[in-house]
This record gives structure tokens, sequence and C-alpha cells, in this order.
């Protein structure tokens, strides 16, 4: 890899951006007629010199920069925390200031795909990093480009699923933001940010669910059965792994039974199914209460059906 870095470094710094891009077109081509599993690579004076043209003043370069990063991380067998402590800096730079500084729609979706790529292969080892990564879903959720929201959601729910212990204390952060697109045009982000909710609020702060109620209860009556579908697939995961779903009950139970009526015949067949599971792990974990209730029951309950009715 050093061999590269002095092949291409002069070209890669040229005021030249074709020079610069079709550089950066022959070192991919290069990269990868390298095996990056034989774990005998180091990739990192090339992969710093790299990121140098995350900044580049071509879109073209940047976008490219990135693909050869992306290729790296996802090939090199060394997982190297060396990698993330470069790479977090320069991504908090382009997309976690106040202003996003990357103006290019297709450099900002590159720049999510590789942060969902870290997320995947790094997991834990984020941890350090958590407050950058956080800050930078904060401005790409709400980014105005519908393919960002979108895959931004995607990288939030990934993100509270590798890191749910660190991601407890920081979850909180993501709800506002994921919340403005539960009214979004395109039914495709609403559903993702409904999914994405469940997963920020369940491995997260539970006390995120009373925020959420309101705009969930609005949503049940969208107009695409997909919304509602996602509604009653996060109310039910909610019901049997929220930490504290006992102390929701009351906020949760309205929406599963609302959706065991739905219109549409699949999604309340779907919702019955759920509730059935609700239902089962409920009996299990007050199997012990609730055959102390049944044993001294001294008459069948009023409502109770008669024998053979």
């Amino acid at each position: 890899m050093t061999s590269l870095l002095d092949k291409y470094y002069n070209t890669l710094q040229s005021d030249d951006k074709i020079q610069r891009r079709k550089a950066c077109e022959q070192l991919l081509k290069d990269i990868e007629n390298i095996d990056l599993t034989s774990g005998n690579c180091d990739v990192l004076p090339i992969f710093k010199q790299i990121l140098r043209l995350f900044m580049d003043r071509s879109e073209a370069c940047r976008e490219l920069a990135v693909g050869i990063v992306k290729y790296i991380i996802n090939h090199y067998s060394d997982i190297n925390e060396d990698i993330i402590s470069y790479l977090m800096p320069v991504l908090v730079q382009r997309l976690g200031g106040q202003e996003i500084v990357e103006k290019s729609e297709e450099v900002r979706l590159s720049l999510i795909s590789l942060l969902q790529l870290l997320v995947q292969k790094y997991s834990a080892k984020l941890a350090p990093h958590l407050n950058d990564l956080i800050n930078i879903l904060n401005m790409t959720i709400v980014d105005p480009y519908p393919k960002i929201k979108q895959e931004s959601c995607l990288c939030a729910s990934a993100l509270a699923k590798a890191l749910p212990q660190n991601f407890f204390m920081q979850s909180e952060s993501l709800v506002k933001p994921i919340l403005q697109n539960f009214s979004h045009q395109h039914s495709r982000i609403r559903i993702t940010a409904i999914l994405s909710i469940g997963d920020v609020v369940c491995h997260g702060n539970n006390k995120s669910v009373d925020p959420v109620m309101g705009p969930l209860g609005e949503r049940m009556f969208d107009q695409v059965p997909g919304v509602r579908q996602a509604i009653a697939r996060v109310v039910a995961a909610w019901l049997v792994k929220l930490p504290d779903r006992y102390s929701y009950f009351h906020r949760l139970l309205p929406l599963i039974l609302t959706s065991l009526c739905d219109e549409m015949p699949d999604l309340a067949t779907e919702a019955w199914e759920l509730w059935q599971n609700i239902g089962e792990q409920y009996l299990l974990e007050n199997e012990k209460d609730l055959k102390d209730t049944m044993d001294f029951l001294t008459q069948p309950p009023s409502h109770y059906p008669p024998e053979g009715g």
C-alpha cells in the first residue's frame, strides 16, 4: 500500500481536478487488485491521504474518495480502531456541524452509506464516538433529500441495536428529528421513520414513549396500509420488549386494539397474531398471580360465556 501512496501522491494533490479524478479512479482499481483480507496490508497511510479528498473542490473526486474508503473498510480484514479515529472527525466536519458542509446530495448519501457500514462492521468499537454519531444523525435525519432521511433513519436503528447500553443515555436527542418525518409526503419515509422510532425508543430511554404517542396515534389514520402496519408492529414490539412496558400499557394498548379492527383484512389478521403473542407473554410473566386469582374466584365473572354457549 505504501507503493500506491508513492504512485499517486502527486496526482491526488494536482490543481487539475480531472487529473485528481482519474487518479482516484485508477487508485480504486489498483486497491481492488490487492488482497486486503491477508492481514499484511498497512492501509492507514493511503487511507489518511484519501480522507483529505473528502474536502476536495470537485464533487466527483469527493464521491470517488468516499467509494474508496467504503471499499477499504468493507474488505479490510484487520478491524483497526485507528481507521475510526481518523474517519470520524472528517464525517463530523462534512455532516455534523450546525450547518451541513457537504452540499452534494449524492455525496451526502454516500457518506451516510459509509456511516452505516461503520456501524455494521465496527459495532461496539464505536462507543467512544457515539456523541459524534448522534450529532451527525440529528442533522441528516432531517436532510431535505428523502433518500438521505430514509438511510439516516435506518442508520439510527442499526446504531440503537449495535450499542444498546451506550445508546440509552443519548437516544432522546434522536426522537424529535425522527418524528419530523412522520408526516413526510412519501409513505416510505413515514414507514421507515416509524420503524426507526420503534428501535430508538426500545433500546433507549423509555421516557421517550410519551412524546411519541401523539404522533403515532395520528398516523393510525394514515391512508397507506403500510404505515398503519408499521405502527402495529412497533407497538406490539414495545408491549413485549420495552423494559418499562407495564408503565405504558395504558398508552400502548389502545393503538394495538385499534389495529385489530383495521379495514385491511391482512393487517387486521397480523394484528390479531401480534395480540396473541402479547397475551401469551403476559400470561407467562404473571402466571402465579393469574393462577391465584383464578383459584380464588367464588363464581364465574359476569361477562364469562355460558357453558356450551
